[in-house]
Parts: structure tokens; C-alpha cells; sequence
């Protein structure tokens, strides 16, 4: 099995890998030009395990490893440097840091969810925004209306045909919580 410790940055990663078969540890830098990280991890031998700092940057990381059917830890990294007690920064000692914390099983793994879970989260938000996205446009609708001043003399239409989800009847349920009558009425 390989270990990987990968300090990641926007243009380039410094890994210490170790090979748990052979005792061989290696340092190397990979610039993040063209298909040099992928290629790179490709061509390891399976089982690879990566763990990297959590930042900002490192979703195209993660998704490309879960791509290439790598096992990938993301650490907290306010932990992963409270592990370290000299204070000066350095590419290979971070790398270095985040190789020892995983091969002696330190290392301060955070949750994060699958690409499944990431997809129900959509879905679900979508629908409760799009839910009621009725109301809200029938309010701006009545707002605007309001505020023209309508030139005929005929009555002003009203606009509750063009939303008829909205009001006490829609679907906007999914944002207000339910409560049994038997237990607000126990309150």
C-alpha cells in the first residue's frame, strides 16, 4: 500500500509517499499543468491512500482521485498544525506532518459527504426554493401592480390566476414544519 501526505496549493502539490511494502519514502513536487497530476496518480499501484489539508481549493483534487478510485482523507488543518510543534511552514515538513499522522492513524479526518448526498442536497433545495417561488412572485407581481398607476377604467386584474399554487393551499408546506394537533394541544 501507498500513503500519501500532500501539502495542496493552487498551482502545485508537495507529496512524501511511502511505500508500507518497501520502507521507500519519496518527496517530489507536481505542478498542476496539463495532465501531469493525473497521470501521476494513474499510473500508481493500487491500494493509495491521500490525505490532504482541507482548503478551498481542493475539490477538483478530491473528485479527480474519487475518479481515478483513490481513497482520499481530508483533514482539519487547524489540528494537523497544532500537531507540529515548530511554527515555521514548509511545503515538504507539512507534506512530511500529514504523512506521519496517517501511517501512525492520527490523522484528523473530517466529514464530508458523498457525491450522492451532494446530489440529494441539490435536488432537495431546488425543490424547496422552486416550492415557493409562487408566493414570492405573486407578492412582487401585486407590488408592481400596486404600484402602477392604472390608466383604464376598468378594474384592475388580479394576478392569483397566474399563481395558483400560491397562498394557503401550495406546496410551500416543505418550508413550514408540521406539529400533530394532539401534541400542541399537550403544549
Amino acid at each position: 500500500m501507498r500513503i500519501i501526505g500532500c501539502d495542496l496549493h493552487a498551482r502545485q502539490q508537495t507529496l512524501a509517499m511511502l511505500d508500507t511494502a518497501t520502507g521507500e519514502l519519496v518527496n517530489q513536487t507536481l505542478t498542476h499543468e496539463g495532465n501531469q497530476v493525473r497521470e501521476f496518480y494513474a499510473q500508481l499501484p493500487r491500494p493509495v491512500r491521500v490525505g490532504i489539508e482541507a482548503t478551498g481549493s481542493m475539490h477538483w483534487f478530491v473528485n479527480l482521485l474519487e475518479e481515478l478510485g483513490i481513497e482520499c482523507q481530508i483533514g482539519d488543518a487547524a489540528k494537523i498544525r497544532a500537531a507540529e510543534p515548530r511554527k515555521q511552514k514548509h511545503d515538504r515538513r507539512d507534506a512530511e506532518l500529514i504523512l506521519k499522522l496517517l501511517v501512525e492513524n492520527r490523522f484528523p479526518a473530517i466529514w464530508r459527504p458523498t457525491k450522492e448526498q451532494l446530489d440529494l442536497r441539490a435536488l432537495l433545495l431546488h425543490r424547496v426554493n422552486h416550492a415557493c417561488d409562487g408566493g414570492r412572485r405573486k407578492k412582487d407581481a401585486d407590488r408592481l401592480i400596486c404600484c402602477i398607476k392604472w390608466p383604464f377604467e376598468i378594474p384592475l386584474p388580479s394576478v392569483t390566476w397566474l399563481f395558483p399554487y400560491s397562498g394557503n393551499n401550495s406546496a410551500c408546506w416543505l418550508s413550514r414544519p408540521r406539529v400533530s394537533p394532539s401534541y400542541s394541544a399537550s403544549v
